[in-house]
């Protein structure tokens, strides 16, 4: 049983780190639904009071965690086309959604979104949107090259993207094949084909 951590008041560094490394053992051994945060103060060698000064729920301690083992976005190379970054793109999302940390943690943030609409809110702001930005991006520089027309709806576009991509995380089809590639060859076709229409 691991040695009890004092806290008090003052959140420790020890302790903050116990509890996050004890919370993604948690969520790599049982899954987004075996997280507790009984097992996480367990686990960490904290009292359950202590975890939640902390974080008030379970979606705040998932979030700093999310945080803390997130990749850096892959590199682009800068003369790649829309086709060419979206599929680099989403092979390294569905990578990291089958094999990584922050993939596991992600799906147990999806599981919890479930709980209220505060939490969905909070995943939207706190983990989404800055990815969302990200892919924005791509679609502007698509633009910007005059693969897009001007007046396209970008936020649309993304759109798009991501609800095919929930789709199949949804349904557990996070093995790229040739559905995938089709999925995203028609998306830049035609955002391309609003350029010429």
């Amino acid at each position: 049983m691991r040695k009890r951590l004092r806290t008090g008041n003052k959140r420790s560094a020890e302790a903050h780190k116990a509890v996050l490394d004890a919370a993604l053992g948690l969520i790599a051994e049982r899954g987004p639904t075996g997280f507790a945060m009984e097992a996480v103060a367990k686990r960490a060698g904290v009292g359950k009071p202590t975890i939640y000064r902390w974080w008030p729920d379970k979606t705040e301690l998932l979030l700093e965690l999310f945080h803390r083992e997130i990749l850096p976005p892959p590199e682009i190379p800068e003369e790649a086309d829309l086709l060419t970054e979206l599929k680099l793109r989403m092979h390294e999302l569905f990578r990291s959604w089958r094999e990584t940390s922050a993939g596991r943690i992600f799906c147990s943030l999806v599981v919890e979104m479930q709980a209220s609409s505060e939490t969905v809110k909070k995943l939207r702001e706190e983990a989404l949107a800055p990815r969302r930005r990200q892919s924005v991006m791509a679609f502007q520089r698509a633009r910007d090259r005059g693969e897009i027309a001007s007046d396209v709806d970008l936020e649309g576009l993304v759109d798009l993207l991501y609800g095919w991509a929930w789709y199949r995380l949804m349904t557990g089809q996070l093995i790229p094949d040739s559905a995938f590639e089709v999925a995203l060859e028609a998306l830049a076709k035609g955002a391309g084909g609003v350029c010429s229409g």
